[in-house]
C-alpha cells in the first residue's frame, strides 16, 4: 500500500509556518524569497514529521536567526558578516534546510526510523556550521585556515578557530538533544523493523546479533 501524504496535518502545518516566516520577515531575518522558501520547506517538514520533528528545525533557525544578530556590526567590520545585513534568502533557505526536508519525507514514506535520525544530523550539521561562522570572529583569539594551517586575520573564509570550533560542536549537541527528545534517534523501533527483515527471521534485510541492535538502551 503506497503512503499518502498526511493532509489531516497540511492546514496546522500551514499555518504555523506562515505565522513563524511572517514573524521572522517582519524582523528582517529573511527576505521575501527566504520567507516564501521556509514557508514551503517548514511545512513539508512539519507535515511529514509532526511538531516534534519539526521542533527541531524551529530550534534551528532561532539560533541562527540570534547568532547572525550577535555582534554583527564587529562582523561586518571584519567582513564576515552575513550579507544584506544578515537577512537569508531562499538560496540559504534550500542550502540548510533542503536536505533536511528530503530526509523528513523519506522518513514519512518509508517509516524508516533512520531517516528521522539523518535528519536531525543534517540540521545539527548545519548548525554547528553557522554557529562556527558566527561565533568564530567574535570569540576566535587564534585563527588558522584550513589551507595551509597557517594563522589568518579573523573573518577570513575558510579559517577556524579553537571557540568558534567549540561553540560550534555546543550548537550541534543543543540539536542532537532536541531530537533525542523528539526520539529521532532509532532504538527499540528500528531494532524490531531489522529484526523482521533479518535472515535470523527467514527474511532480507540486516543481520541483527541477538534480541538487540545494539544502540544505546537496548537488552539482550
Amino acid at each position: 500500500m503506497e503512503p499518502r501524504f498526511p493532509l489531516d496535518r497540511l492546514p496546522l502545518a500551514l499555518g504555523v509556518n506562515l505565522a513563524l516566516a511572517a514573524l521572522a520577515w517582519r524582523a528582517g531575518s529573511v527576505r521575501f524569497s527566504g520567507f516564501l522558501a521556509g514557508l514551503f520547506l517548514g511545512t513539508v517538514i512539519y507535515a511529514t514529521l509532526d511538531w516534534r520533528g519539526f521542533s527541531v528545525l524551529a530550534v534551528f533557525f532561532l539560533l541562527g536567526s540570534v547568532l547572525t544578530r550577535w555582534g554583527y556590526a564587529r562582523k561586518a567590520a571584519l567582513g564576515a558578516a552575513e550579507a544584506k545585513g544578515g537577512s537569508r534568502g531562499a538560496s540559504n533557505a534550500f542550502a540548510k534546510t533542503g536536505l533536511p526536508a528530503v530526509l523528513a519525507v523519506a522518513g514519512w514514506a518509508t517509516g524508516e526510523p533512520v531517516w528521522s535520525l539523518a535528519f536531525t544530523a543534517a540540521l545539527a550539521t548545519g548548525a554547528m556550521d553557522t554557529t562556527g561562522s558566527e561565533v568564530g570572529p567574535l570569540l576566535g583569539r587564534r585563527t588558522i585556515s584550513l589551507k595551509n594551517l597557517r594563522p589568518v586575520p579573523p573573518g577570513t573564509a575558510g579559517a577556524i578557530s579553537l571557540e568558534g570550533t567549540l561553540a560550534g560542536s555546543a550548537a550541534a549537541l543543543l540539536l542532537g538533544g532536541v531530537g533525542s527528545w523528539w526520539g529521532s534517534f532509532p532504538r527499540a523501533a528500528s531494532c524490531r523493523s531489522w529484526r523482521e527483515r533479518s535472515p535470523e527471521t527467514g527474511s532480507r534485510g540486516f543481520s541483527v546479533p541477538g534480541d538487540s541492535c545494539l544502540m544505546p538502551g537496548s537488552t539482550r
